[in-house]
């Protein structure tokens, strides 16, 4: 039988196939029936019309709106593709963005003009050039599929397709022994000691340093372990829990040497949890994490932010995010002659270029420190 199709007769002796021919206008899976005096008539039809289908060539009619396309394609795709944080992004990018301005047009006759259109109304309508790039980057990947169904020949949001605005590269400030120590001095006795001694000494996101667990600290062997990133993701019933998830990348689940440091400091936050739960009573949850509050609650990204920012304030210190601890910790790695391949597997990059193009503000310092090497060895020879 033709693939997809099948074929049967009828009382009245006449023959009917049925193809199966994707998406119809309301977003639903179709059938194209064809009819004739015989069998062979029948196939014959289905047979073309399958050479069709598998051409990407689509009957008029048969195609669904880009509003259609992109709410199944957010559902069934994107959902069980991508991790959850990520879907709630492309939800909001779909739902806010692209149906409001792309939904009506028909999804075989989306153009580049159109989709050109849209990003210069996103800009103009003051959304940030990297906010209109990631708008851009969710219709870029949710038409890929449908190229790979052969529901389009051509994803007009592709590469050299429009054009984006250009957005200014963030650049890292190198941090200086003198300045990462000022912000330890900053925090000794607070509540965050703990979280800021790690996050600047091992360069972890803010999501793995709020996710990390005792079970994963081993003193003993002086090694700290990278398995999952906490975040607040909304569910189906509408109320945000805390979940744990894999880390970034298959690079991000690593194990870290424990600077002698922050083992002290994670010995501090111990001691000091221990004596938060006496003081919480009942009212303590054991939730196994490092970094809790005052309940035994993980520290919120929002909460830490807000708690770091403003003992930066009374310190007299420049304000910066948390996350700049961690380029902090880079930079710290790579003044001092730690080689970048190491530094990459400290961070848990997935690619080198990753960490040499973040960081490269710092080369020059490093091919001065080569020069002298050189010399050295000159000398000695």
């Amino acid at each position: 039988m033709v693939g997809g199709g099948s074929c049967f007769q009828r009382g009245n002796g006449r023959w009917v196939g049925a193809l199966d021919q994707g998406w119809s206008e309301d977003g639903k899976r179709s059938k194209r029936l064809v009819y004739g005096p015989t069998q062979a008539a029948v196939l014959a039809k289905l047979r073309a019309l399958s050479r069709n289908r598998d051409d990407g060539v689509v009957q008029a009619g048969r195609m669904p709106t880009v509003g259609a396309y992109l709410e199944r394609w957010v559902e069934e795709t994107a959902r069980v593709k991508v991790r959850p944080s990520t879907f709630v992004s492309y939800s909001v990018i779909v739902r806010a963005h692209l149906i409001p301005s792309l939904g009506k047009v028909r999804l075989d006759k989306l153009t580049p003009d159109h989709v050109q259109k849209m990003l210069n109304a996103k800009l103009a309508g003051g959304l940030s050039p990297r906010r209109v790039q990631y708008i851009r980057a969710v219709l870029r990947v949710s038409l890929a599929g449908a190229v790979a169904r052969r529901q389009l020949s051509l994803n007009v949001a592709g590469a050299g397709m429009v054009a984006t605005p250009r957005v200014e590269r963030h650049k890292v400030r190198p941090m200086t022994a003198g300045e990462a120590q000022a912000i330890l001095d900053a925090f000794e006795g607070h509540r965050l000691a703990g979280l800021v001694t790690v996050a600047l000494g091992l360069g972890l996101r803010l999501g793995e340093a709020l996710g990390l667990q005792w079970s994963e600290v081993n003193f003993e062997r002086g090694q700290l372990r990278v398995v999952a990133t906490l975040q607040r993701l909304k569910g189906s019933d509408g109320i945000r829990r805390w979940e744990l998830r894999p880390p970034k990348s298959e690079e991000s689940n690593r194990t870290l040497p424990l600077p002698s440091s922050v083992a002290e400091a994670l010995q501090g936050e111990r001691s000091r949890q221990r004596l938060a739960q006496l003081a919480a009573g009942p009212a303590w949850h054991e939730s196994g994490f490092v970094f809790t509050g005052r309940t035994g609650e993980p520290w919120s990204e929002n909460g830490a932010l807000h708690a770091f920012q403003g003992a930066l304030a009374v310190a007299g210190l420049p304000r910066m995010r948390l996350h700049d601890l961690r380029h902090g910790t880079a930079t710290l790695l790579l003044a001092q002659g730690v080689p970048a391949r190491v530094v990459m597997e400290i961070l848990g990059h997935s690619q080198i270029s990753m960490t040499l193009n973040t960081y490269s503000h710092v080369i020059p310092e490093l091919m001065g420190g080569a020069a002298q090497a050189i010399d050295s060895a000159f000398a000695r020879s």
